[in-house]
């Protein structure tokens, strides 16, 4: 049998926690370790539209305890893998995949928090950011700079940046310290009042206005909220006593039962501000008519696109994108 974890783990689980159950789990059955294939391959898979898609065309990384093991897990996953458009990576040990999967999120996390450190700048300085940011991406070696956003959700980023401190600890007994993991996490934790702060700059006695949050899932196109940005909107202004309303595509409900979820698009002479806060593709389809002169409109994580910006700047909407218009 193959043992295949794609899991994100701490690196070193596999050879302290895993293996060592393993082997006495064999040694009951009058078996030895080498009677079995035991293999690590991270997933990189993207919820939403591009599921199917980030499972079969996509570089892959993986490691097994032996040579005949992590050869096994090599044929299993060229089976499903378009490998030839995107080669394999195969790791000597381990540990060296599982960190691979933690470094490569502790990256994006840290590339997040940068980037946020700069919109609050830009914020009170009326820098334009994203026209900054256009810019500097021309440069293929800068390509990969991040956006301004309302905020860091969902199971990975969250999490993974923690589990290289976990691992020092736990496996090590080490004190290694990881400054900027950790301030960085703090930072993400966070950035949902910078999108709040400016909000509040842009918009007079907001405690009178009624407001409306669209989406409220972690990403676009799909349902899940867990650690969503979305729900810090939505409890600063439960907390402030502001009138508001959620809608998404595709949530059903939010764990706060005093929060109802509108799934149909309401039309937005209703509101007084307007925020979109998911890139949902469904947002990107929103017809002219929906807009309404009477709102003032918040872009806080690039959902509008260029055509539905061009329309708004051109017929004197109110719209505020975070980091500068296009």
């Amino acid at each position: 049998s193959l043992i295949l974890v794609e899991t994100t783990l701490p690196p070193g689980t596999c050879d302290n926690v895993i293996i060592p159950i393993l082997k006495q789990s064999l040694k009951n059955r009058k078996m030895k370790l080498n009677d079995i294939y035991f293999s690590y391959s991270y997933e990189r898979i993207m919820p939403g539209n591009g599921y199917m898609d980030s499972i079969i065309n996509i570089h892959r990384c993986y490691a097994g305890m032996n040579k005949s093991s992590s050869l096994n897990c090599k044929n299993f996953l060229k089976k499903f893998i378009n490998y030839k458009k995107f080669p394999l990576f195969g790791f000597n040990k381990l540990k060296d995949c599982e960190a691979s999967k933690i470094l490569e999120n502790s990256y994006r996390a840290i590339n997040i928090a940068f980037i946020d450190e700069w919109t609050r700048y830009a914020n009170a300085t009326n820098l334009n950011l994203n026209r900054i940011i256009n810019a500097i991406k021309l440069r293929k070696t800068h390509n990969n700079i991040m956006r301004p956003g309302l905020g860091v959700g969902g199971y990975c980023l969250t999490k993974d940046p923690s589990f290289v401190e976990f691992s020092s600890k736990f496996f090590l007994k080490s004190k290694i310290n990881f400054p900027i993991i950790n301030r960085a996490k703090k930072i993400n934790k966070a950035m949902p009042q910078t999108s709040i702060e400016f909000i509040k700059s842009k918009v007079k006695r907001l405690e009178k206005k009624k407001v409306i949050i669209l989406g409220a899932a972690y990403k676009n196109d799909v349902s899940d909220i867990r650690f969503s940005p979305s729900l810090d909107l939505i409890k600063y202004f439960k907390n402030k006593k502001i009138s508001f309303e959620v809608h998404d595509p595709l949530v059903k409900n939010i764990i706060d039962k005093d929060v109802n979820i509108i799934n149909t698009l309401p039309r937005f002479k209703n509101y007084d501000v307007i925020l979109f806060c998911v890139n949902h593709s469904s947002y990107k389809r929103i017809k002219k008519e929906n807009f309404s002169k009477n709102a003032i409109y918040f872009d806080l994580n690039q959902v509008l696109n260029n055509s539905q910006i061009n329309f708004m700047n051109k017929n004197n909407f109110k719209l505020e994108i975070l980091g500068g218009n296009y």
